[in-house]
Order: structure tokens, then sequence, then C-alpha cells
């Protein structure tokens, strides 16, 4: 779904907003006008490899030479993407207790050019989303609310080089949350917990008739879902932030039989993460947190999957004046193998155990 290995790539973003506040009788209006403009670049060459390396991937050797060939494809793929959005969200306060807020954006995708078997790409999409929600205040403290919203995947978001996906439409999502949040202790500690359900009710399957083009909009694909999370101080210099995620998620309908009822790939359906930090009267600045994330599948199929893992890390900062902070991070101390990303048919392994020392700058 996602590009692979460009060669060259580059993203300009440009972003403009206002924001407004005004009444309509005794309703307090916070209204949010905007709009985007984006254009991006990719450009793709294949190769060809012939010769298999003896190293092994659990334990390579950097310096073993490699004595195959390696052949460029000459021709280049060279796909542009550019897209518009103009957006208008308005938040509307009755009294004290009761909050509406809304909106719609709406979006232009161009992609074109030429892929790397020398197809012309070419497709535009214009896209209408939209998000609402109501939030009540029981206490000054508290709150409860629920939201929903849709929006939009086009086929070429990811500026596809297949020339197939020149002919699907958007895929069309829909997310419904209930959730709370509570200030507790004199503001001390910060509780939220939402249950929510993210519904894709055209998912791209394998088309059936001859008449079909690779890929058509008959799937459906559901994720059920529980978000707990609490930030709180436990001293005015000792922070502790936490988070736990529950999904459930499942292929309801597909042209792949075998699909049916399994869990979509790269999904875990546990993950949670903990992490404080410490700040010294002398503004030295120690954190640490452990983040764990639950086994995923890595096809629709659920015939592989990776592992579930943990991974430890540490920071340390100091502000040598008010414009310099000097910054340590440590990353999986406890150096475990795991996978941070995978897809149909590829896996991209974490890092390993790892520093990074940084040196910020503020105007």
């Amino acid at each position: 779904m996602r590009r692979l290995s460009p060669v060259d790539e580059s993203v300009d973003d440009g972003r403009r907003e206002d924001r407004g506040d005004f009444f309509t009788g005794s309703v307090k209006h916070s209204a949010v006008i905007g709009a985007n403009i984006t254009r991006e670049e990719n450009k793709r060459q294949l190769r060809t490899v012939t010769g298999t390396p003896t190293t092994t991937l659990f334990n390579p050797d950097p310096f073993q030479p490699f004595n195959g060939v390696i052949a460029l494809n000459p021709n280049i793929g060279d796909i542009t993407g550019q897209s518009q959005a103009v957006y208008v969200f308005d938040t509307a306060q009755f009294g004290k207790k009761l909050q509406l807020n809304g909106g719609i954006r709406w979006d232009r995708f161009d992609v074109n050019g030429i892929n790397t078997a020398q197809e012309k790409i070419d497709r535009v999409d214009k896209m209408l989303s939209w998000r609402g929600a109501v939030v009540y205040k029981p206490a000054e403290t508290g709150s409860i609310y629920f939201a929903a919203g849709s929006s939009l995947n086009p086929s070429l978001e990811g500026l596809s080089y297949s020339i197939a996906n020149t002919s699907i439409e958007p895929e069309k999502t829909y997310t419904y949350e209930v959730g709370t949040k509570w200030d507790l202790l004199s503001q001390k500690l910060l509780l939220s917990a939402a249950v929510f359900r993210v519904d894709k009710t055209n998912a791209r399957t394998p088309g059936l008739s001859p008449d079909d083009p690779p890929q058509v909009l008959d799937g459906r694909q559901r994720v059920d879902g529980i978000e707990l999370g609490f930030t709180g101080n436990i001293t005015r210099r000792w922070n502790v932030f936490g988070a736990y995620t529950l999904l459930d998620s499942e292929i309801v309908e597909s042209n792949t039989p075998a699909e049916i009822g399994k869990h979509l790939l790269n999904t875990p359906r546990n993950s949670m993460n903990i992490w404080t930090t410490y700040e010294s009267r002398w503004k030295f600045t120690l954190g640490g947190g452990i983040r764990i994330v639950g086994h995923r599948y890595g096809n629709n199929i659920n015939t592989r999957q990776v592992d579930s893992y943990w991974t430890l890390d540490m920071l340390a900062s100091y502000p040598i004046n008010k414009h310099l902070d000097l910054r340590l991070n440590l990353y999986n101390l406890n150096n475990a193998y795991y996978y941070d990303r995978l897809g149909g048919g590829h896996l991209v392994p974490g890092a390993a155990r790892s520093a990074n020392l940084s040196l910020g700058l503020q105007f």
C-alpha cells in the first residue's frame, strides 16, 4: 500500500488558518477557517539482484564481500501528488455545561506522472469529510463526550505505482467515540477513558467478476477499542504519564473467504506505555519508561505473526541557558529484538540499543 524505497522524494506544505470568536445571542462561538496545500514528489528506480550473500539475517556480517550483480532498470518512475484542502470548524458554548463542536473539510487530491513500467498515472479525487461532538460537563472538573466523524483514503494516497489503483474510488471510514475526562486531586491527576469504533465501509478487496478491476471496494473492516490514560504529578517536580489501548479488529466482509473473521494486519490487540520524569532543583531532568506492544499479524489471513515486545527508554536533559538545552536519549536499553513495522511482504526491525545526544536551540 505504501511506496517502497523511493530514490528521491520531497514534500512542500503550506497552511493558512484564521480563528475568530463571536456570539449568536447568548451562545459563544469559536470558529476556525483554514486551507492547506501540499505537494509531494516521488521518483523510483527498480533493480535486479543476482547472487545471494551467505551471511545470516539474525547475525549479519557487514564486512562480507558481495560477489553478485546489481543491475538498475533504466526506466524511472516519476509521480507527483498535489492536494488542496479547505475546512471550517466551530465550537459553540451553551452556558457552562454544554458544548457542541463540528465542521467539514473538502479535499482535492491530484496524482499524475509515469510509473516504472512507463504507464501513465493520472487520477483526481474530490472528497468531503465531517466531524462533530457533544461535550457535557456534569462538574467543573469532569466532562463526558460523544464524537463522530468521517475520513477518506484515496487509492493513490501513497503515490502508488500501480495503474490498477487509478480506477478505485476513495475508501470511507467512520469513527464513533464515547469518553470522559476528569481532573482530580486539585488538578494533580487527569484521568481519561474512551470506547470507540472505527468502521471502514468500502475496504479494498480483490475483484471477482471478469469485468472487475484487480481491486474493488466490496470489503468491510472494523476496529472496536478501549483507551485508558492518566497524567499526574506525584510531587511538583515528579510527573508520570501512562496509557493502555485495546484493539479488537475484524475483517467483516471480503472477497477473500479466508480473511473473513480474521484480525487486521499490524494491529496489536494490547499496547501500553508508562513514562515518568523528575526535574531537580538544579533544573537537571531525568526520565524513563517502558513501551509494550502485543503480537501482530503480518497478513489478513493471520498465518504470519510477530511476537509481542517491550522496550525501556530513558532521557537526561539540562538547560545550559535560556536558549540552549542539552539532551541525551537512550533507546531500547533492554536491547529487545522486535519488528517496528510490518506489511504484506516485508518486515522492518526496530532499532537496537542506541543513544542520541542533541543540542536544542530556542529563539
